[in-house]
Order: structure tokens, then sequence, then C-alpha cells
């Protein structure tokens, strides 16, 4: 009887803990969920006044507005600045100067550092490299609130000229520049203009450019314009130097003309050439009246560089045209 009460009152123990326990436990569990419904019932309560509230004009609307103005001046900032750094900058020079600079980066710079391609000059003697004006006889000293953007334009040439060197293009023909200093005046070709299409639209463009180049507070770009004749291979590396450039240079376009055809006649086999490789047939043929020449034998039997058609070796060099813009950014905050 004893142990019977004991196991009962055991029972009864763990029983009134259990309770204990599951009551602390149902009261913890109203507590959170009321909080939750405060929480909601008050986010509801926000919602509906914002709904039933005007937006403007609102001074924490307004002033989050302000906020993000600033965050995205200080991005501009900070975008256009870091580009700038690139930048070649204007040079503040007297009309005399400019022309005793430009006159040394030609001669000792520009013209000596051509290349010889295919056993020619990449530039021809006097070639002027977009400043025609201020080269011929008797030219014009330029205005002197044009000096520091001439000077610029000088040094943004010189950076495109290296690359065309180093792209081993064959022959530079052309340089076009913003010629905002020139008003009317037409600018010269530094060489003799292809025919057909090509000269018509270089024609329409020969005359000087006026200052039309796309600007605003942030940035200015200037237009340039490269003629090459090269490879078709080093047109393609060119292209690729000018978009790994450290300025900021955006090619606008590109035309490119073939030269010549893709395909050239065999050439004819020499005599000597002929009697090597076929002695028999120049023997038979060399005493019999209306017989064909060595020159017109079968090609099978000529050496293979008499054979070549076409391959990079023979093929034509391509003539470029391409345009080109060069943007310079302003410097915010200094």
């Amino acid at each position: 009887m004893n142990r019977t009460k004991f196991i009962m009152a055991g029972a009864l123990a763990v029983f009134i803990a259990l309770l204990v326990l599951g009551s602390v436990h149902l009261l913890k569990s109203q507590a959170a969920a009321r909080e939750a419904r405060d929480r909601r019932d008050a986010a509801l309560d926000t919602l509906r006044t914002l709904y039933a509230a005007k937006p403007f004009p609102s001074v924490e609307n307004a002033g989050r507005m302000r906020e993000h103005v600033e965050r995205l001046e200080q991005m501009r900032a900070v975008m256009t600045n870091a580009l700038s750094a690139r930048d070649v900058p204007p040079v503040a020079l007297s009309p005399s100067r400019f022309i005793q600079e430009l006159q040394a980066a030609i001669r000792d710079r520009l013209q000596a550092k051509a290349p010889i391609v295919e056993g020619v000059r990449a530039v021809p003697d006097g070639f002027a490299f977009g400043f025609e004006r201020y080269l011929t006889a008797g030219a014009p000293m330029p205005r002197e609130q044009d000096v520091p953007r001439l000077a610029q334009q000088l040094g943004m040439i010189e950076r495109l000229v290296d690359e065309v060197y180093g792209a081993q293009i064959g022959a530079l023909r052309r340089i076009v520049r913003d010629e905002f200093d020139a008003g009317a005046a037409p600018a010269e070709a530094d060489a003799p203009r292809a025919g057909g299409r090509l000269r018509a639209r270089r024609d329409s463009g020969a005359g000087a450019r006026p200052d039309t180049a796309a600007k605003s507070a942030f940035y200015r770009a200037q237009h340039f314009t490269l003629e090459v004749a090269g490879r078709q291979a080093a047109i393609g590396d060119l292209l690729n130097r000018l978009a790994a450039m450290p300025m900021f240079v955006v090619v606008t376009d590109v035309d490119i003309r073939k030269a010549g055809d893709d395909l050239r006649a065999p050439q004819a086999a020499s005599p000597v050439a002929a009697a090597a490789a076929a002695p028999g047939l120049v023997a038979a043929t060399a005493g019999t009246p209306g017989a064909p020449a060595a020159a017109e034998e079968k090609i099978s039997t000529r050496p293979p560089s008499q054979r070549l058609v076409s391959g990079v070796e023979i093929d034509p060099p391509v003539q470029a045209r391409i345009e080109i813009e060069i943007f310079n950014f302003a410097k915010e905050g200094v």
C-alpha cells in the first residue's frame, strides 16, 4: 500500500511539474504573439497613414531626395576625376612658342620615329600630321585663345601616331583634326586621294570642320580621322591598340577598302627556271616554229614561289579610314 502511494505521489508531482512548465510556455507564447500582433498593427497603421498622407511637401521625403542627389553628385565626381586623370591637358603657350613646339614635335618625334615597313617609310617628308594650316609658306599665326587647345590636339595626335607606328602600318596617308581654328578654309590633304566612291566620300568632308565637338559641363569630345594603308592584320592591330590606349578613345567608324585584287595572275617562268624544270621540253621546242614559249609551259613545272596567287605575303594592302572621338573630362571638386 505504501508503495502504491509513493508511485501515485511521484506521478502527481511529475504531472504538476509538466503542468507548470506548459503553463509557463503558454504564457510566453501568448506574450510573443501579442507583441507580434502589436508590431503588425503598428506597421499596418503606418502603411495606412502613408497611403492617406500626401508625399510632398514632406520634410522627410525632401531630405531623402537631397541625400540621393548628393550621393549621385559624389559618384559622378569620382568617375569624372578618375577619367580626367588620363586626359591630355591643354597647354598655355604663346602663338610663337606653339609654332616652335609644333615644328620640333614633327621634326624630332613624329618624323624621326616613323618606321620603315616593307622597305617604305610610313610617312613621307613634309607630312604635316593635320597641321597644314600652320606649316605652309606664309601660314598665319594661331590666335592666342586657340593655342591651348591646339597644343592639346598636338599631344593627342602624337599619341595616336605612336599607336600607328607600333602597329607597323605601311603608310599613314592623312590626319584630320577638329579644325575649330580654321573657319571655312579648306585643309589640304597630305597625299593624293583615291578615286571612285572613296574620293567622293572624302571630298564631302575635306573642308575645315566647324567646332561641333560633343561637349557638356563634364566632358568634351574632339574628332580625328586617320587614313592609313597596310596589311589587314596591321589594321586590326591598330584598332586593338586604340581601344587599349590610356586616353578615352572611341572609334566611331571604320571604312576599309581594298587597294587591289585578292588574286594575282601566276608569274611567268623565266627561261632559266623553265630549262631547269623541263630541259627536254625547252630543247624540243627551241627550234620549232609556233611552239609555245618556255614561259607558257604547264604551271606544275614551275617552282612553288611562282605558283602563288593569293596569301598573306602577296595580298595587296588595304586602305582604311578610321573616325575617332577622344574625350576629355572636367575635374570636379578641385
